[in-house]
Protein backbone atom coordinates (compact mmCIF):
# COMPACT_ATOMS: atom_id res chain seq x y z
CA UNK A 1 0.00 0.00 0.00
CA UNK A 2 1.64 3.32 -0.78
CA UNK A 3 1.75 5.69 2.12
CA UNK A 4 -0.16 8.82 1.34
CA UNK A 5 -0.72 12.34 2.52
CA UNK A 6 -3.06 15.15 2.22
CA UNK A 7 -1.24 18.00 0.89
CA UNK A 8 -4.07 20.13 -0.67
CA UNK A 9 -7.50 21.21 0.83
CA UNK A 10 -9.78 23.79 0.48
CA UNK A 11 -13.27 25.47 -0.12
CA UNK A 12 -14.88 27.06 -2.99
CA UNK A 13 -17.96 28.43 -4.69
CA UNK A 14 -18.98 28.78 -8.09
CA UNK A 15 -22.18 28.58 -10.08
CA UNK A 16 -23.10 25.68 -9.06
CA UNK A 17 -22.85 25.55 -5.69
CA UNK A 18 -19.54 24.77 -2.73
CA UNK A 19 -17.30 22.16 -3.33
CA UNK A 20 -14.08 20.60 -1.71
CA UNK A 21 -10.89 20.24 -3.92
CA UNK A 22 -8.56 18.24 -2.46
CA UNK A 23 -5.09 16.81 -3.17
CA UNK A 24 -3.86 13.16 -2.03
CA UNK A 25 -0.27 12.71 -2.98
CA UNK A 26 2.75 10.23 -2.02
CA UNK A 27 5.52 10.83 -0.22
CA UNK A 28 7.17 12.50 -2.63
CA UNK A 29 4.41 15.24 -3.02
CA UNK A 30 3.99 13.29 -6.42
CA UNK A 31 -0.24 14.28 -6.53
CA UNK A 32 -2.08 10.53 -6.60
CA UNK A 33 -5.84 12.08 -6.72
CA UNK A 34 -7.29 14.89 -6.95
CA UNK A 35 -11.06 15.36 -6.84
CA UNK A 36 -14.56 17.85 -5.78
CA UNK A 37 -17.01 16.84 -2.94
CA UNK A 38 -19.79 18.28 -2.58
CA UNK A 39 -22.12 19.29 -0.22
CA UNK A 40 -22.64 16.20 1.46
CA UNK A 41 -18.99 17.00 3.56
CA UNK A 42 -19.87 17.93 7.18
CA UNK A 43 -21.92 14.61 8.58
CA UNK A 44 -24.38 15.34 5.15
CA UNK A 45 -25.48 18.60 6.64
CA UNK A 46 -23.97 20.42 3.65
CA UNK A 47 -21.68 23.77 3.27
CA UNK A 48 -24.03 25.85 5.55
CA UNK A 49 -23.43 23.77 8.41
CA UNK A 50 -19.40 25.15 8.25
CA UNK A 51 -18.64 27.55 10.66
CA UNK A 52 -18.11 30.99 9.48
CA UNK A 53 -16.05 31.69 11.67
CA UNK A 54 -14.90 30.58 15.55
CA UNK A 55 -13.38 33.11 18.62
CA UNK A 56 -11.38 31.77 21.71
CA UNK A 57 -10.21 33.90 24.37
CA UNK A 58 -8.29 36.33 24.46
CA UNK A 59 -10.42 38.97 22.76
CA UNK A 60 -9.55 42.45 21.68
CA UNK A 61 -10.30 44.98 24.67
CA UNK A 62 -12.74 48.11 23.89
CA UNK A 63 -11.25 51.02 25.02
CA UNK A 64 -13.70 50.93 28.53
CA UNK A 65 -15.31 48.12 30.68
CA UNK A 66 -13.58 45.75 28.91
CA UNK A 67 -14.16 41.91 30.18
CA UNK A 68 -10.48 40.71 31.94
CA UNK A 69 -8.50 37.24 30.71
CA UNK A 70 -8.52 34.62 33.01
CA UNK A 71 -8.06 31.04 33.50
CA UNK A 72 -10.06 28.24 34.90
CA UNK A 73 -8.53 24.89 35.06
CA UNK A 74 -6.20 25.69 32.15
CA UNK A 75 -9.05 26.51 30.14
CA UNK A 76 -8.65 30.45 29.35
CA UNK A 77 -11.74 32.47 29.76
CA UNK A 78 -12.97 35.90 29.54
CA UNK A 79 -14.61 37.05 32.77
CA UNK A 80 -17.81 39.25 32.48
CA UNK A 81 -18.11 41.33 35.90
CA UNK A 82 -22.00 41.16 37.30
CA UNK A 83 -21.87 44.28 38.62
CA UNK A 84 -21.03 46.57 35.77
CA UNK A 85 -20.96 45.80 31.91
CA UNK A 86 -18.46 44.89 30.51
CA UNK A 87 -17.50 43.57 27.01
CA UNK A 88 -14.68 42.11 24.58
CA UNK A 89 -14.60 41.83 20.59
CA UNK A 90 -12.70 39.87 18.29
CA UNK A 91 -11.56 40.58 14.78
CA UNK A 92 -12.26 38.00 11.94
CA UNK A 93 -13.06 37.42 8.34
CA UNK A 94 -16.16 36.11 7.49
CA UNK A 95 -16.24 32.47 5.75
CA UNK A 96 -17.22 33.08 1.69
CA UNK A 97 -19.23 30.19 1.91
CA UNK A 98 -21.41 32.95 3.76
CA UNK A 99 -25.06 32.06 1.55
CA UNK A 100 -27.26 35.51 2.69
CA UNK A 101 -29.28 33.86 5.27
CA UNK A 102 -28.46 35.50 8.83
CA UNK A 103 -26.15 34.42 11.37
CA UNK A 104 -26.43 32.83 14.30
CA UNK A 105 -24.07 33.52 17.29
CA UNK A 106 -23.81 31.04 20.40
CA UNK A 107 -21.69 31.85 23.08
CA UNK A 108 -20.19 29.02 25.32
CA UNK A 109 -20.66 30.38 29.23
CA UNK A 110 -19.50 29.08 32.34
CA UNK A 111 -20.21 30.65 35.78
CA UNK A 112 -17.65 30.87 38.69
CA UNK A 113 -20.06 29.87 41.32
CA UNK A 114 -23.53 30.39 40.85
CA UNK A 115 -25.79 27.12 40.04
CA UNK A 116 -29.05 28.61 40.74
CA UNK A 117 -30.92 27.81 37.26
CA UNK A 118 -33.42 30.04 38.00
CA UNK A 119 -30.84 33.25 37.44
CA UNK A 120 -29.75 34.66 34.35
CA UNK A 121 -27.43 36.67 32.59
CA UNK A 122 -28.31 38.82 30.12
CA UNK A 123 -25.85 38.88 26.57
CA UNK A 124 -26.10 41.21 23.71
CA UNK A 125 -23.46 40.78 20.01
CA UNK A 126 -22.57 43.36 17.78
CA UNK A 127 -21.39 43.40 14.36
CA UNK A 128 -18.78 45.39 12.33
CA UNK A 129 -18.08 45.15 9.14
CA UNK A 130 -14.66 46.65 8.44
CA UNK A 131 -14.30 46.10 4.37
CA UNK A 132 -14.03 49.36 3.06
CA UNK A 133 -14.80 50.91 6.72
CA UNK A 134 -12.26 53.29 8.56
CA UNK A 135 -10.48 51.26 11.16
CA UNK A 136 -10.02 54.67 13.24
CA UNK A 137 -13.85 54.91 13.75
CA UNK A 138 -16.20 52.40 15.88
CA UNK A 139 -19.25 51.62 13.66
CA UNK A 140 -20.88 48.36 15.28
CA UNK A 141 -24.39 47.34 13.86
CA UNK A 142 -27.53 47.50 16.96
CA UNK A 143 -27.04 44.73 19.15
CA UNK A 144 -29.05 41.87 19.70
CA UNK A 145 -29.48 40.27 22.63
CA UNK A 146 -30.52 37.11 24.58
CA UNK A 147 -30.38 35.72 27.90
CA UNK A 148 -29.15 32.17 29.43
CA UNK A 149 -29.23 30.48 32.50
CA UNK A 150 -26.30 28.56 34.48
CA UNK A 151 -25.55 24.68 34.77
CA UNK A 152 -26.47 23.23 37.99
CA UNK A 153 -22.87 22.99 38.29
CA UNK A 154 -21.02 26.11 37.48
CA UNK A 155 -18.02 24.54 35.57
CA UNK A 156 -20.36 22.91 32.79
CA UNK A 157 -20.96 24.95 30.02
CA UNK A 158 -24.05 26.84 28.92
CA UNK A 159 -25.03 28.27 25.48
CA UNK A 160 -26.34 31.30 24.39
CA UNK A 161 -27.94 31.62 21.01
CA UNK A 162 -27.94 35.06 19.47
CA UNK A 163 -30.14 34.99 15.96
CA UNK A 164 -29.14 37.52 12.86
CA UNK A 165 -31.09 38.26 9.85
CA UNK A 166 -28.83 38.87 7.19
CA UNK A 167 -28.32 43.06 6.03
CA UNK A 168 -28.08 45.83 8.62
CA UNK A 169 -28.68 43.93 11.70
CA UNK A 170 -24.98 42.28 10.79
CA UNK A 171 -23.87 45.48 9.54
CA UNK A 172 -24.37 44.11 5.72
CA UNK A 173 -21.71 41.99 5.75
CA UNK A 174 -20.60 39.37 3.01
CA UNK A 175 -19.14 36.50 2.62
CA UNK A 176 -14.83 36.70 3.01
CA UNK A 177 -15.78 40.46 4.12
CA UNK A 178 -13.04 41.87 7.36
CA UNK A 179 -15.01 42.56 10.57
CA UNK A 180 -15.54 42.54 14.09
CA UNK A 181 -18.15 40.77 16.70
CA UNK A 182 -18.12 42.56 20.38
CA UNK A 183 -19.71 40.44 22.44
CA UNK A 184 -21.57 42.38 25.91
CA UNK A 185 -22.98 41.65 29.18
CA UNK A 186 -26.07 43.58 30.38
CA UNK A 187 -25.22 43.06 33.77
CA UNK A 188 -27.30 46.63 34.25
CA UNK A 189 -30.47 44.99 33.03
CA UNK A 190 -32.59 44.55 36.14
CA UNK A 191 -33.35 41.03 35.12
CA UNK A 192 -29.69 39.86 35.08
CA UNK A 193 -29.12 38.45 38.60
CA UNK A 194 -26.45 35.79 37.66
CA UNK A 195 -24.26 36.02 40.56
CA UNK A 196 -20.21 36.52 40.08
CA UNK A 197 -18.41 36.66 37.15
CA UNK A 198 -19.98 34.78 33.57
CA UNK A 199 -17.06 32.98 31.98
CA UNK A 200 -17.07 33.47 28.71
CA UNK A 201 -15.09 30.21 26.51
CA UNK A 202 -15.75 30.32 22.95
CA UNK A 203 -17.93 32.10 20.41
CA UNK A 204 -19.07 30.62 17.31
CA UNK A 205 -20.57 31.81 14.13
CA UNK A 206 -22.66 29.94 11.97
CA UNK A 207 -25.21 30.12 9.24
CA UNK A 208 -28.93 30.52 9.94
CA UNK A 209 -30.80 27.43 8.52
Amino acid sequence: MVDTKLTGLGIITVASGNYLIYIVSDPSGTPLEKGITVDNLFAGRGISQVPLAIFFPPGEPPASGFATFDTRNQHPVMDFDAASDESTMWTGILGKHYNNNGITVTLHITDTADTNSAHASYWNVYFERLTAQDIDTDSFASGIGNHVHPNGTSGIPVTCTVIFEDGEQIDNLNGGDLFRIKIARDASNASDDWTGDAELLGVELMETV
